[in-house]
């Protein structure tokens, strides 16, 4: 934030507006906080907290363009480079997006079952 001051203080005056001087946010403010939610998805897509994701492990076979995945071939998302997607970046009407704007905390079950966790 220091290289944007601008953005901070526009983060400080809603924190300020919203939960003033006497108490910490909770997740009851979350739908209040617009602003610094904004801020949060873009750092989490910008600088997310590993450059590969969280490893998982395919839970069963799985074939990609022309390519056997064994079940329990451990694998890596490139986040980083999803991140960096201008196609995904540019266009927000994707669908199954849930609205997150990052990968930071993986893709869920439902974008890819055939996953598991390690």
């Amino acid at each position: 934030m220091i290289l944007y001051l601008e953005t901070q203080r526009l983060a400080q005056e809603e924190l300020d507006c919203i939960v003033g001087p006497d108490r910490l946010p909770s997740f009851d403010d979350y739908n209040n906080l617009p602003y610094i939610r904004t801020i949060v998805k873009e750092i989490l897509r910008w600088r997310g907290v590993v450059p590969l994701g969280v490893p998982h492990k395919l839970s069963q076979d799985d074939h990609y363009e022309g390519y056997l995945l064994p079940k329990d071939t451990v694998c890596f998302v490139g986040v980083w480079s999803l991140h960096r997607d201008t196609v995904v970046y540019a266009d927000s009407s994707i669908p199954d997006t849930r609205d997150e704007g990052h990968f930071s905390y993986g893709f869920g079950k439902k974008d890819l079952s055939m996953l598991v966790d390690m």
